[in-house]
């Protein structure tokens, strides 16, 4: 199972990509490789207020629609408290736990760079389960309780953008 912070994720591209338009199905392929079977992917993020910017409101719908309709995708939303996400790292983590427990997958690949992550991290991977983190180097914290790190880069990137 893939489980992305969306907003995380986009805010990182922007810093070390071109541009971070992506096509997430290519995307989760190429992080699960060709000698596993995805289970499923799970975008993780939280829409802006409608009222304080529908365009921006309707651009961010039209997106996660679009997610919804990649084959075993899904997308979990928080919510926006005073201008900050809450809920979204929180619902990752439970999820990303629940799964485990459930004997849903054998490995979780985060793509975060989250350090919020560590300790849901370190129980899944007590119950047996492997971890790997996708992100770009900064993450010291979770690539420290990783079992495998997959480092991203603009060359990761090269067959997945749009």
């Amino acid at each position: 199972m893939v489980f992305i912070d969306g907003s995380n994720l986009f805010f990182a591209m922007i810093d070390n990509v071109e541009s971070p338009k992506l096509d997430y199905q290519k995307f989760v392929r190429r992080l699960c490789g060709t000698n596993r079977k995805l289970v499923r992917a799970y975008y993780y993020d939280a829409p802006v207020k409608q009222q304080e910017d529908l365009a921006r409101y309707q651009k961010q719908q039209r997106f996660f629609n679009a997610l919804r309709n990649l084959e075993y995708f899904d997308v979990r939303l928080g919510r926006i408290e005073r201008g900050r996400q809450k809920g979204v790292d929180v619902l990752l983590a439970v999820e990303m736990i629940k799964y485990a427990e459930n004997e849903a997958y054998d490995t979780a690949i985060i793509v975060s760079g989250d350090s919020d992550l560590v300790p849901a991290v370190e129980l899944v991977k007590s119950m047996g389960r492997h971890v790997e983190v996708a992100f770009f180097d900064q993450c010291y914290h979770l690539k420290g309780v990783a079992d495998k790190m997959i480092v991203l880069t603009p060359a990761f990137f090269a067959d997945c953008q749009r």
